[in-house]
Protein backbone atom coordinates (compact mmCIF):
# COMPACT_ATOMS: atom_id res chain seq x y z
CA UNK A 1 0.00 0.00 0.00
CA UNK A 2 2.88 2.59 0.88
CA UNK A 3 4.08 2.63 -3.02
CA UNK A 4 5.78 5.83 -3.80
CA UNK A 5 3.68 7.57 -1.52
CA UNK A 6 3.49 8.27 2.33
CA UNK A 7 1.19 6.07 4.15
CA UNK A 8 -0.71 7.54 6.80
CA UNK A 9 -2.08 4.97 9.40
CA UNK A 10 -5.34 5.19 11.70
CA UNK A 11 -3.48 3.49 14.67
CA UNK A 12 -1.53 7.36 15.13
CA UNK A 13 -4.65 9.25 14.83
CA UNK A 14 -6.69 7.64 17.62
CA UNK A 15 -6.54 6.44 21.00
CA UNK A 16 -6.32 2.38 21.89
CA UNK A 17 -9.91 1.17 20.29
CA UNK A 18 -11.38 4.15 19.21
CA UNK A 19 -12.47 4.46 15.47
CA UNK A 20 -13.27 7.93 14.52
CA UNK A 21 -10.55 10.96 13.77
CA UNK A 22 -12.52 13.78 13.05
CA UNK A 23 -10.85 17.05 12.32
CA UNK A 24 -11.41 20.69 10.31
CA UNK A 25 -8.30 22.07 8.95
CA UNK A 26 -8.00 25.69 7.20
CA UNK A 27 -5.58 25.30 4.24
CA UNK A 28 -4.08 29.35 3.44
CA UNK A 29 -2.62 30.28 0.13
CA UNK A 30 0.50 27.58 -0.35
CA UNK A 31 -0.62 25.29 2.18
CA UNK A 32 -1.01 21.81 0.66
CA UNK A 33 -1.14 18.34 1.55
CA UNK A 34 0.75 16.39 -0.79
CA UNK A 35 -0.09 12.91 -2.32
CA UNK A 36 -0.96 10.04 0.17
CA UNK A 37 -2.41 6.96 1.28
CA UNK A 38 -3.77 5.51 3.94
CA UNK A 39 -5.05 2.38 5.76
CA UNK A 40 -8.11 4.02 6.59
CA UNK A 41 -11.28 5.41 4.90
CA UNK A 42 -11.75 8.86 4.74
CA UNK A 43 -14.61 11.16 4.29
CA UNK A 44 -14.22 14.96 3.93
CA UNK A 45 -16.02 17.41 2.27
CA UNK A 46 -15.11 20.86 1.52
CA UNK A 47 -16.78 23.43 4.25
CA UNK A 48 -15.72 27.30 2.11
CA UNK A 49 -13.39 28.12 -0.28
CA UNK A 50 -11.74 26.61 -3.13
CA UNK A 51 -9.25 23.60 -3.41
CA UNK A 52 -7.08 21.83 -5.88
CA UNK A 53 -7.58 18.26 -5.43
CA UNK A 54 -4.24 15.99 -6.39
CA UNK A 55 -4.44 12.86 -7.44
CA UNK A 56 -1.59 10.79 -9.48
CA UNK A 57 -3.56 10.86 -12.40
CA UNK A 58 -4.25 15.03 -12.55
CA UNK A 59 -6.33 17.75 -10.57
CA UNK A 60 -9.15 18.42 -10.29
CA UNK A 61 -11.40 21.89 -8.71
CA UNK A 62 -13.23 21.28 -5.54
CA UNK A 63 -15.63 23.94 -4.36
CA UNK A 64 -17.71 24.45 -0.85
CA UNK A 65 -19.86 21.23 -0.51
CA UNK A 66 -17.90 18.85 -2.80
CA UNK A 67 -18.02 15.88 -0.70
CA UNK A 68 -15.76 12.86 -1.31
CA UNK A 69 -15.53 9.13 -0.23
CA UNK A 70 -11.77 7.89 -0.10
CA UNK A 71 -10.69 4.35 0.22
CA UNK A 72 -7.69 2.78 1.51
CA UNK A 73 -6.19 2.61 -1.77
CA UNK A 74 -6.78 5.90 -3.13
CA UNK A 75 -3.92 8.53 -2.93
CA UNK A 76 -4.54 12.08 -3.26
CA UNK A 77 -4.18 15.25 -1.65
CA UNK A 78 -4.96 18.86 -1.26
CA UNK A 79 -4.05 22.34 -1.62
CA UNK A 80 -5.46 25.70 -2.01
CA UNK A 81 -6.70 26.98 -5.72
CA UNK A 82 -6.30 30.81 -4.39
CA UNK A 83 -5.44 33.19 -1.74
CA UNK A 84 -8.20 32.85 -0.30
CA UNK A 85 -7.68 29.36 1.25
CA UNK A 86 -10.45 26.77 1.90
CA UNK A 87 -11.86 24.98 5.03
CA UNK A 88 -12.41 21.02 5.12
CA UNK A 89 -13.44 18.40 7.06
CA UNK A 90 -11.69 15.17 7.09
CA UNK A 91 -13.10 12.18 9.04
CA UNK A 92 -10.74 8.86 9.30
CA UNK A 93 -12.70 5.58 9.94
CA UNK A 94 -11.55 2.31 10.06
CA UNK A 95 -11.74 0.77 6.47
CA UNK A 96 -14.27 -1.50 7.41
CA UNK A 97 -16.87 1.10 7.85
CA UNK A 98 -17.30 2.25 4.31
CA UNK A 99 -17.74 -1.53 3.34
CA UNK A 100 -20.62 -1.29 5.78
CA UNK A 101 -21.82 1.51 4.48
CA UNK A 102 -21.19 0.40 0.51
CA UNK A 103 -23.66 -2.23 2.02
CA UNK A 104 -26.56 -0.40 2.69
CA UNK A 105 -26.56 1.92 -0.20
CA UNK A 106 -28.94 0.53 -2.56
CA UNK A 107 -27.75 0.96 -6.33
CA UNK A 108 -24.54 2.40 -8.10
CA UNK A 109 -22.14 3.63 -5.38
CA UNK A 110 -22.87 7.75 -5.54
CA UNK A 111 -18.81 8.31 -5.78
CA UNK A 112 -17.89 5.98 -8.28
CA UNK A 113 -17.33 1.63 -8.17
CA UNK A 114 -13.42 2.37 -9.00
CA UNK A 115 -11.01 4.28 -6.58
CA UNK A 116 -9.44 5.78 -9.69
CA UNK A 117 -12.48 7.11 -10.80
CA UNK A 118 -14.00 8.58 -7.56
CA UNK A 119 -16.01 11.67 -8.16
CA UNK A 120 -17.05 14.39 -5.70
CA UNK A 121 -20.97 15.09 -5.01
CA UNK A 122 -22.02 18.53 -4.12
CA UNK A 123 -23.80 18.81 -1.44
CA UNK A 124 -25.94 22.19 -0.41
CA UNK A 125 -25.55 24.46 2.19
CA UNK A 126 -28.51 22.86 4.46
CA UNK A 127 -26.83 19.55 3.76
CA UNK A 128 -23.47 21.06 5.30
CA UNK A 129 -25.00 22.78 8.12
CA UNK A 130 -26.74 19.54 9.08
CA UNK A 131 -23.17 17.63 8.88
CA UNK A 132 -21.49 20.86 10.63
CA UNK A 133 -24.22 20.17 13.70
CA UNK A 134 -23.37 16.45 13.06
CA UNK A 135 -19.38 16.98 13.68
CA UNK A 136 -19.73 19.39 16.81
CA UNK A 137 -21.15 15.86 18.74
CA UNK A 138 -18.44 13.93 17.15
CA UNK A 139 -15.32 13.28 19.69
CA UNK A 140 -12.05 12.04 18.59
CA UNK A 141 -11.71 8.18 19.51
CA UNK A 142 -15.12 7.50 19.34
CA UNK A 143 -16.25 3.71 18.71
CA UNK A 144 -17.30 1.84 15.76
CA UNK A 145 -20.79 2.59 16.14
CA UNK A 146 -19.69 6.29 15.89
CA UNK A 147 -18.10 5.99 13.16
CA UNK A 148 -21.07 3.42 11.41
CA UNK A 149 -23.32 6.32 12.09
CA UNK A 150 -21.07 9.02 10.86
CA UNK A 151 -20.82 7.53 6.78
CA UNK A 152 -24.74 6.73 7.34
CA UNK A 153 -25.22 10.29 7.99
CA UNK A 154 -23.02 11.11 5.29
CA UNK A 155 -24.91 9.04 3.00
CA UNK A 156 -28.30 10.63 4.16
CA UNK A 157 -27.33 13.98 2.58
CA UNK A 158 -25.89 12.33 -0.78
CA UNK A 159 -29.34 10.66 -0.90
CA UNK A 160 -31.38 13.89 0.20
CA UNK A 161 -29.18 16.42 -2.11
CA UNK A 162 -31.24 15.52 -5.12
CA UNK A 163 -34.00 16.63 -3.08
CA UNK A 164 -32.60 19.95 -2.07
CA UNK A 165 -35.22 22.44 -3.63
CA UNK A 166 -32.98 25.42 -2.94
CA UNK A 167 -29.34 24.18 -4.39
CA UNK A 168 -29.69 25.94 -7.70
CA UNK A 169 -30.20 29.36 -5.38
CA UNK A 170 -27.62 32.10 -6.01
CA UNK A 171 -25.06 31.16 -2.68
CA UNK A 172 -25.73 34.06 -0.92
CA UNK A 173 -29.82 33.09 -0.58
CA UNK A 174 -28.59 29.16 -0.17
CA UNK A 175 -26.91 30.63 3.11
CA UNK A 176 -29.60 32.71 4.56
CA UNK A 177 -32.08 29.36 4.06
CA UNK A 178 -29.44 27.47 5.43
CA UNK A 179 -29.50 29.65 7.98
CA UNK A 180 -32.88 29.25 8.61
CA UNK A 181 -32.81 25.51 8.50
CA UNK A 182 -30.67 25.31 11.07
CA UNK A 183 -32.11 27.90 13.71
CA UNK A 184 -29.53 30.71 12.95
CA UNK A 185 -32.16 32.85 11.36
CA UNK A 186 -35.44 33.12 13.03
CA UNK A 187 -39.04 32.09 10.85
CA UNK A 188 -40.45 35.34 11.86
CA UNK A 189 -37.86 37.33 9.03
CA UNK A 190 -39.43 39.41 6.71
CA UNK A 191 -38.62 39.63 3.17
CA UNK A 192 -36.59 43.29 3.63
CA UNK A 193 -34.40 41.03 6.84
CA UNK A 194 -33.82 38.18 4.07
CA UNK A 195 -32.35 40.56 1.82
CA UNK A 196 -30.57 42.13 4.18
CA UNK A 197 -29.45 38.62 5.28
CA UNK A 198 -28.21 38.01 1.70
CA UNK A 199 -26.24 41.24 0.99
CA UNK A 200 -29.31 41.99 -1.53
CA UNK A 201 -32.01 44.77 -1.98
CA UNK A 202 -35.64 43.36 -1.56
CA UNK A 203 -36.27 44.68 -5.21
CA UNK A 204 -33.24 42.24 -6.11
CA UNK A 205 -34.37 39.14 -3.45
CA UNK A 206 -38.08 39.06 -5.21
CA UNK A 207 -36.43 39.07 -8.90
CA UNK A 208 -34.20 35.95 -8.07
CA UNK A 209 -37.24 34.31 -6.34
CA UNK A 210 -39.26 35.08 -9.06
CA UNK A 211 -36.97 33.69 -11.83
CA UNK A 212 -36.03 30.73 -9.81
CA UNK A 213 -39.27 29.72 -7.91
CA UNK A 214 -41.94 31.64 -9.79
CA UNK A 215 -43.23 32.54 -5.82
CA UNK A 216 -42.61 35.28 -4.35
CA UNK A 217 -40.35 35.74 -0.79
CA UNK A 218 -43.36 35.85 1.39
CA UNK A 219 -44.37 32.74 -0.27
CA UNK A 220 -41.01 30.85 0.26
CA UNK A 221 -40.72 32.27 3.62
CA UNK A 222 -44.58 30.85 4.12
CA UNK A 223 -43.56 27.31 3.23
CA UNK A 224 -40.62 27.00 5.59
CA UNK A 225 -43.02 27.78 8.12
CA UNK A 226 -45.32 25.93 7.26
CA UNK A 227 -42.62 22.98 7.07
CA UNK A 228 -41.15 23.72 10.27
CA UNK A 229 -44.89 23.69 12.00
CA UNK A 230 -45.97 20.44 10.37
CA UNK A 231 -42.56 18.81 12.03
CA UNK A 232 -43.16 20.62 15.24
CA UNK A 233 -46.92 19.27 15.68
CA UNK A 234 -45.53 15.53 15.36
CA UNK A 235 -42.39 15.62 17.38
CA UNK A 236 -43.23 19.05 20.52
CA UNK A 237 -45.75 18.78 22.81
CA UNK A 238 -46.64 22.37 23.28
CA UNK A 239 -50.07 24.11 22.29
CA UNK A 240 -50.45 25.26 19.02
CA UNK A 241 -50.17 28.94 19.45
CA UNK A 242 -46.92 27.79 20.70
CA UNK A 243 -45.66 26.71 18.10
CA UNK A 244 -47.42 29.25 15.78
CA UNK A 245 -45.43 31.40 17.36
CA UNK A 246 -42.01 29.78 17.35
CA UNK A 247 -42.61 28.94 13.69
CA UNK A 248 -42.96 33.01 13.10
CA UNK A 249 -46.24 33.58 11.67
CA UNK A 250 -47.90 36.93 12.56
CA UNK A 251 -51.11 35.52 14.27
CA UNK A 252 -52.90 32.64 15.11
CA UNK A 253 -55.69 33.18 12.42
CA UNK A 254 -52.98 33.51 9.89
CA UNK A 255 -51.34 30.24 11.03
CA UNK A 256 -54.84 28.56 11.11
CA UNK A 257 -55.58 29.47 7.28
CA UNK A 258 -52.25 28.81 5.68
CA UNK A 259 -52.28 25.70 7.82
CA UNK A 260 -55.88 24.51 6.56
CA UNK A 261 -55.37 25.40 3.09
CA UNK A 262 -52.13 23.53 2.71
CA UNK A 263 -53.20 20.08 4.83
CA UNK A 264 -56.71 20.02 4.62
CA UNK A 265 -57.44 20.31 7.87
CA UNK A 266 -56.56 22.34 11.00
CA UNK A 267 -53.38 22.32 13.13
CA UNK A 268 -54.76 20.50 15.91
CA UNK A 269 -56.83 17.61 13.81
CA UNK A 270 -53.80 17.24 12.10
CA UNK A 271 -51.76 16.97 15.23
CA UNK A 272 -54.70 14.34 16.27
CA UNK A 273 -54.45 11.96 13.33
CA UNK A 274 -50.78 11.78 13.93
CA UNK A 275 -51.03 10.56 17.48
CA UNK A 276 -54.21 8.14 16.60
CA UNK A 277 -52.17 6.66 13.46
CA UNK A 278 -49.69 5.88 16.18
CA UNK A 279 -52.06 4.36 18.96
CA UNK A 280 -53.44 2.92 16.39
CA UNK A 281 -56.75 4.10 17.39
CA UNK A 282 -59.11 5.09 13.60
Amino acid sequence: MDGPFRCIRHASLVPPGGAVHPVRTRYLAGDRCPLHVHDFCEIFWIEQGTARHLRPSGEELLEAGDCLAVPPAMAHGLIAADHQGFSVVNIAMPAAVLAFARSRWSGPWPWGEAADDARPLRLGPAALARLGAWLDDLRLGAPLLDAEATALVVLREVARREDERDRDLPAPLQRALAGLAAGDLPLDLAPPLLARACGWSVTHLNRVMRAARGCTTTALLDRLRLERAERLLRLDPRAVTAIALACGFPSLPHFYRRFTATHGCSPGAYRRRQREGVLGRG
